[in-house]
């Protein structure tokens, strides 16, 4: 089950995620939640780039395929066009980042060409019948100075 809030005139969507272990066997699973955020030059660490619970991570770019764990805070952040997004979850989740990208065929060959920056929140599961897993996001999308 999925319950979504948006606050008007905040920039603050919040979603909250049940899963129910139904029936009589134990639920052994993953459960994960995708956002991508289309941001542009995904290889540019000093203008665009991910902070993770508050620190700058050694391959910051957009463009990079990362995993960390025990992840409470994600921000992705454009200077240049002076926006940020940011990620909090009620429970650490294993955070896998990666880009999202085109691929194009030109007469030089194929090229491909930077789309987004995708993150996964991910828990691993493991219910007895009847027991929920419940996880809160909150997104907050922020003008910068």
């Amino acid at each position: 089950e999925k319950q979504i809030v948006i606050a008007r005139r905040s920039g603050r969507v919040m979603a909250r995620y049940h899963v129910t272990a139904n029936g009589n066997a134990r639920l052994d699973a993953r459960f994960a939640v995708e956002l991508n955020f289309g941001m542009q030059a995904g290889h540019t660490p000093d203008e665009r780039f991910v902070e993770v619970d508050g620190s700058k991570p050694s391959d910051r770019r957009l463009g990079a395929t990362a995993e960390h764990a025990g992840v409470s805070t994600v921000r992705v952040s454009d200077t240049w066009r002076k926006v940020a997004a940011t990620i909090k979850t009620s429970t650490p989740a294993v955070l896998w980042r990666y880009p999202v990208e085109t691929q194009s065929r030109m007469v030089t060959g194929n090229e491909r060409l930077f789309q987004a920056v995708g993150l996964e929140l991910g828990w691993d599961l493991a219910l007895a019948p009847g027991d929920v897993f419940t996880v809160n996001l909150d997104l907050t999308v922020e003008i910068l100075a």
